[in-house]
């Protein structure tokens, strides 16, 4: 298998350089033209380029593309933000277990009737696990110049 490879990469590589360098050759007694050759590679060669220019095109429209697409929406404020959620879920636990009764009786209840006092808004939810940004960055410069004070007086 080996021997089959290497045959199979070197036989084309000399038969390339053969027709590119010589106009003829003498085999068997008979002269082989190699001209048309020459120009099958000049055509090949027109081909390649042209399929070079079209993919350096894609790729660099796509480039481009996905730069303003990073730059629009990816560094804009975090998508997720890990205490964020945190405080979420723990602000929807508290309003079920007062709305619903304790996680552990809602999980294994097989029938449950909503009464009506109980149902939800329609966006309730949605308004109630929103984040107040602001808020939460100056927790966070609170939080920072704390460490910060501390730090110091370990110092």
């Amino acid at each position: 298998m080996a021997l089959f490879g290497f045959v199979s990469a070197v036989v084309p590589i000399v038969m390339t350089g053969i027709i590119l360098t010589h106009r003829s050759i003498h085999l068997f007694g008979d002269t082989i033209d190699l001209r048309g050759g020459a120009y099958t590679f000049a055509f090949l060669g027109i081909i390649l380029l042209f399929c070079f220019a079209v993919t350096a095109v894609f790729a660099i429209s796509m480039v481009l593309i996905q730069n303003r697409k990073r730059d629009r929406l990816i560094e804009q404020w975090p998508t997720f933000d890990p205490l964020d959620e945190r405080n979420r879920e723990t602000e929807l636990t508290k309003f079920m277990t007062k709305r619903f009764g304790e996680e552990k009786f809602r999980q294994n209840v097989r029938l449950y009737r909503v009464q009506p006092d109980q149902n939800l808004d329609t966006h309730e939810l949605a308004k109630m696990g929103q984040v107040d940004k602001e808020k939460v960055l100056a927790e966070r410069q609170a939080e920072r110049e704390a460490l910060e004070e501390v730090g110091d007086r370990h110092a």
